[in-house]
Order: structure tokens, then C-alpha cells, then sequence
């Protein structure tokens, strides 16, 4: 397993764990801090991918009002914001999972 796999696996384990072991007043600050850590990451992320320029300037706009990329084809450049927002996106995730698989115990 690469680096960035056991990363993930290792952000989901502990996301799960930290539901049990924390108290209920520390997971919504964990999660807040871990939700606007991704988002910072997820627009690191898109500036860093480098597009070609538009073709035309309505349709850039169309698109923006929409909230919808460009080229969404895009291959997205590998590199540590890219790393790190997947493993944030496991833990939230699995904390997620773990809150609810509590709630319904």
C-alpha cells in the first residue's frame, strides 16, 4: 500500500476511534477545525490545477453562476494539499460514520 493509502486508513481509524475516546464537547470542535482545514485544502487544491484558457466568456460565467468548474475533466496535480484534503475527507467521514453508528447503539 502507498503512503497516501495508509494515510487514509490510518486518518479513518483514528476518526473512529476519537468518537469513542473523546468526550461529545470535543468532537464538534475537532470536526469544525478538521471541515474548514479540507475546505482551505480544496481550494488550495483548485487554484493549483493548472486549466487552459476559456474558450468563450459567457460560457465561463454560465458556468461559475452555477457553481460548476470549468473543465471538469481536469487532471488534478498531485502533491501534499491533495494528499492531505483526501485524508481529512476520511477522517470527517468516519467520524461521521462513527457518530452515527453511536447515536443508533
Amino acid at each position: 500500500m502507498n503512503r497516501s493509502g495508509l494515510s487514509i486508513v490510518c486518518a479513518s481509524a483514528v476518526g473512529a476511534v476519537s468518537v469513542y475516546l473523546l468526550s461529545p464537547e470535543w468532537l464538534g470542535p475537532l470536526a469544525a477545525a478538521a471541515a474548514i482545514s479540507a475546505f482551505i485544502l480544496a481550494i488550495i487544491v483548485r487554484v493549483s490545477t493548472a486549466t487552459e484558457s476559456p474558450s468563450n466568456p459567457m460560457t465561463v460565467v454560465l458556468l461559475s453562476l452555477a457553481n460548476l468548474p470549468e473543465q471538469p475533466l481536469v487532471k488534478v496535480a498531485k502533491g501534499w494539499p491533495l494528499s492531505l484534503f483526501s485524508v481529512l475527507a476520511a477522517f470527517l467521514v468516519s467520524v461521521a460514520l462513527a457518530v452515527l453508528v453511536r447515536a443508533n447503539a
